[in-house]
C-alpha cells in the first residue's frame, strides 16, 4: 500500500510538469516553486514524526511530571505513603509512513531545485 502511494506521489509532479509545460510555459516557475514548498512541508512533517518516534519528547514529559509532583504537597504525601518513586513511563509511537514521507519530501525538493536550475539555465 505505501509503495503504491510513493509511486503515485512520485509521478504526480512529473505529470503536472508535462501539463504545465505544454499548456502554459510561463507558469513553470510557479509550479517548480510549489513543488519545492510541498517537498519542504513533507520534510518538516517527516522530521517531526521521526522526533516523536525516537522518543525525543519523553524526557520533557518525564521532567515536567517530576517538577509538578514536587510542587504538589498532595502528590508528595501520596508518594510517601506508598513509598514509590514517581515512574513516568514514556510513550512509544511508531509511524510506518515516516520514511516514505521523508523520501517524498526529498524527491519533491530535488524536482523543485533541479527544475529551477534547468529553467534558469536553459531560459524561459
Amino acid at each position: 500500500m505505501t509503495n503504491r502511494l510513493v509511486t503515485i506521489f512520485s509521478f504526480i509532479p512529473l505529470l503536472i510538469f508535462l501539463l504545465v509545460r505544454l499548456l502554459s510555459p510561463s507558469k513553470m516557475i510557479h509550479f517548480l516553486n510549489g513543488t519545492f514548498y510541498i517537498g519542504l512541508l513533507f520534510l518538516v512533517v517527516g522530521s517531526a514524526l521521526t522526533l516523536i518516534q525516537g522518543g525525543f519528547f519523553n524526557a520533557f514529559a518525564r521532567n515536567s511530571k517530576r517538577f509538578f509532583s514536587t510542587l504538589s504537597k498532595k502528590e508528595q504525601v501520596i508518594r510517601e505513603v506508598h513509598q514509590q518513586k514517581a515512574q513516568a513511563n514514556g510513550y512509544e509511537r511508531s509511524f510506518p509512513v515516516t520514511k516514505y514521507i521523508l523520501l517524498l519530501g526529498c524527491i519533491y525538493c530535488l524536482i523543485g531545485v533541479a527544475g529551477s536550475i534547468a529553467f534558469s539555465y536553459f531560459g524561459r
